[in-house]
């Protein structure tokens, strides 16, 4: 849904808040004084900070000391990162030659210097580094096992990096173990979700860790609360404060390791790392006993933008019956806002939060959210172990499928009833996941309109696709732009991938790949629809004529004593298929459409006649085979009256049917084609006129029968009549319920054909 181009907005630091407000004052909104145009400059493409400096923080940062809070937030941003800087020089083309960009300085001096690159895994990393550049904290050079920092006042210092923890869904967090060149202090620098940097505080003892103290609960400290206590408050009250206006979170921490600890947590890593069985695991229990009596620095707030006219598009798909459910790793107060903004909550909607830290109570609070909603609880049906289940699914899918107790509602019955929206935590999702209360959440969330799931993890995220599409069985669709939706992507019938700057993951991993959400829309709402429509009448229409043929054969065993023999040559009932009707259906298969774009993107409700099976359904399909049984024997019956008692040859006989057929059947798929281009009508008229080519020529070739037969059959007056007399009785039943549907009982999808026609 956003841009995906992240900008530094909000920080605060041991509790206090910084909020770069961009109407500040001109004086206050200049770069730092310590970072000259030169080096500005030397940063290339971010040499310029796109938020302007706090002028709060730049006092603080200006009379702080070493090692202070500040400081060590703004090493967080800087060190904590995967981020690869690269050197590149600023040429400019001129007169197809590569020449030296002439720079100059405040002196006026020529300027070569190199441009620094920043290439970073995730857009969020380098809004951080581009965050702490704006303080003159500047990530120069990284290479395998050091990174250079330049601090505010010009002097670069190197960083050993002895350790990289990298952040997976699991931890939600990252760490780098780092020591300064010259110095003997280990640091632990730590950032991630609140959640998870929240957990880091504790001690294994249970204790929590206070600034320069260690104090116990039981040491009385409810009338003062501790410094640490209050800067915990504080902080999550910003962070809250953040998501509400809709910035992506980040908390940041650290702390100082001895050479003694981390000598015996870097063996501990080591056999870890080496283990054969588990090494995911272990490896992930060895990070979090590092990431333990963590001291908290402070947060990030971190703007992403929507994209273009993604409230529009969620409008549009909701209007057209499509339920939007949204899985995000974002903090819950930050999903709301965003799905506020982009129309999937709206203020008349009831907004249901389920929150809960244990199992009981996640139980307890979604069986007293069910009977607000006078819903009963849903008991697991077993499944079918029978042999002829799959066999009964394939034939009548309904009868095995459409067995779950899950109440949905009607569209009727939705849109009666008060529109609700459902958010869950991620801690909550875990719980609701489990085999005993899956099937209770799926049925509160089918009662709602949008569910929104927060803090989700990529198996989470599956885990809910899988749930949806298994137990409510519809067609899932899953939409995603980064390597964290690979697996959510794969789980739906129909994977989306959303290709920008996360990578190209998702869209290697999807059906379709889109370049902006907005694109969905139509996608489903226009090529959806006629999607549907297309294959529905084909796969009708691919029966119908195979048929209709089938049944004119099987009508002559009724007259030739059951022999097995047929009166259509065998070289015409090769090609029936192969050629003579093959190739229209197959071009309204791609190009028809039943409903101009425009109209489908005004009248959003027309999508319903695919999520209904308005199309291909049993009616239509029974109602077609006995369309196709009439039209056999139309055809049949009428040439059979017409030479009844004559001499007419065995040949000359199977050739009118055959005409009348391959006629008929065209003709008939002409009813069917609701828009004509070009290719339709060189495809239908020139199979028919391939069929008469390949008869006339045929009948040249060959020295037996049927020899000339069909330049005999053409040159009669019988052959004429009973072919356009059989077509004209064999169609007549269609067009005239066609001409009663659409006079007195007129569909959705006719009307608004009908209106755009008179627009038009």
């Amino acid at each position: 849904l956003t841009e995906n181009e992240m900008i530094f907005r909000r920080c605060n630091i041991n509790g206090i808040e910084y909020p770069h407000s961009a109407d500040i004052s001109p004086t206050r909104s200049k770069p730092l004084p310590t970072l000259s145009a030169k080096d500005r400059r030397a940063l290339g493409p971010h040499s310029e900070p796109i938020v302007p400096a706090d002028y709060k923080l730049t006092q603080r940062l200006a009379m702080s000391t070493a090692d202070s809070i500040e400081e060590e937030f703004m090493l967080v941003l800087a060190l904590c990162n995967t981020v690869v800087t690269s050197n590149r020089a600023a040429p400019a083309a001129a007169n197809g030659k590569m020449k030296k960009k002439r720079i100059e300085d405040e002196n006026g001096e020529e300027d070569s210097t190199p441009k620094i690159v920043y290439e970073a895994e995730s857009p969020d990393e380098l809004a951080l580094i581009l965050g702490a550049q704006t303080y003159g904290y500047i990530l120069v050079n990284r290479s395998v096992d050091t990174v250079t920092v330049q601090f505010p006042d010009g002097t670069p210092v190197v960083y050993d990096i002895l350790n990289i923890l990298h952040f997976d869904s699991t931890r939600k967090r990252m760490s780098a173990v780092v020591r300064r060149q010259g110095s003997d202090v280990i640091k632990v620098l730590t950032k991630g979700a609140d959640s998870a940097i929240y957990s880091c505080f504790n001690n294994p003892d249970g204790t929590i860790r206070y600034r320069g103290s260690i104090a116990t609960p039981e040491d009385g400290l409810v009338s003062t609360p501790p410094v640490e206590e209050s800067r915990c408050d504080s902080t999550q009250r910003l962070l809250d404060m953040y998501a509400r206006q809709g910035l992506r979170t980040l908390c940041m921490a650290s702390k100082i390791l001895s050479e003694e600890e981390y000598g015996a947590w870097l063996q501990e890593h080591q056999e870890a790392e080496c283990a054969i069985t588990n090494r995911d695991e272990l490896i992930r229990l060895s990070a979090s006993r590092l990431e333990q009596n963590l001291e908290l620095l402070g947060a990030t707030g971190i703007e992403d933008k929507l994209q273009d006219h993604v409230a529009e598009a969620i409008s549009g798909l909701r209007a057209a019956g499509i339920n939007v459910w949204v899985l995000t790793g974002d903090k819950q107060e930050t999903a709301i806002n965003v799905s506020y903004s982009c129309q999937l909550i709206d203020e008349d909607m009831e907004v249901v939060i389920l929150n809960a830290t244990s199992k009981s109570q996640t139980e307890e609070r979604l069986a007293a959210r069910l009977e607000e909603l006078h819903l009963q609880r849903v008991v697991p049906q077993e499944k079918s172990t029978s042999v002829l289940s799959p066999a009964i699914e394939f034939i009548f899918p309904d009868t095995l499928r459409r067995k779950s107790s899950i109440q949905i509602p009607t569209p009727r019955e939705a849109a009666a009833q008060r529109q609700r929206a459902l958010v869950v935590d991620g801690t909550t999702l875990q719980f609701l996941l489990m085999d005993s209360l899956r099937l209770d959440f799926l049925q509160l969330a089918a009662q709602c309109r949008s569910v929104i799931c927060c803090r989700s993890t990529p198996l989470q995220k599956a885990s809910v696709v899988g749930l949806v599409r298994d137990e409510l069985h519809v067609m899932s669709l899953a939409v995603g732009d980064g390597a964290n939706d690979v697996s959510m992507i794969q789980m739906a019938n129909i994977g989306v991938g959303i290709s920008g700057v996360e990578g190209q993951q998702a869209v290697m991993a999807s059906d379709f790949a889109l370049s902006r959400f907005h694109y969905l829309h139509k996608l489903l709402v226009v090529h959806g629809h006629w999607c549907y429509d297309r294959i529905a009448r084909m796969i009708l229409y691919f029966y119908y004529k195979n048929a209709v043929f089938v049944l004119l054969v099987f009508w002559y065993q009724l007259y030739n004593g059951w022999s097995g023999s047929v009166a259509i040559e065998d070289l015409y009932l090769l090609l029936y298929n192969l050629i003579f009707t093959s190739v229209p259906p197959v071009v309204v298969a791609i190009v028809d459409q039943n409903v101009p774009p425009d109209v489908l993107l005004s009248h959003p409700r027309l999508y319903s006649a695919g999520q209904e099976d308005r199309v291909y359904n049993r009616f239509h399909f029974w109602v077609t085979m006995l369309d196709a049984l009439w039209q056999s024997l139309a055809l049949y019956f009428t040439s059979h009256l017409a030479y009844f008692d004559s001499d007419v040859g065995h040949f000359e006989f199977g050739t009118t049917q055959n005409t009348a057929c391959v006629l008929t059947v065209s003709l008939h798929l002409m009813i069917e084609t609701q828009y004509w281009t070009w290719i339709h009508h060189l495809t239908l008229w020139g199979s028919l006129a391939v069929y008469l080519a390949t008869g006339l020529v045929y009948n040249l070739l060959v020295a037996f029968p049927p020899y000339y037969v069909m330049e005999h059959t053409i040159g009669t007056v019988e052959f004429w009549t009973v072919t356009f007399l059989s077509t004209f009785i064999a169609l007549f039943p269609r067009l005239f319920i066609r001409a009663i549907n659409g006079s007195f009982y007129p569909s959705p999808v006719l009307l608004a054909r009908m209106a755009a026609l008179r627009k038009s």
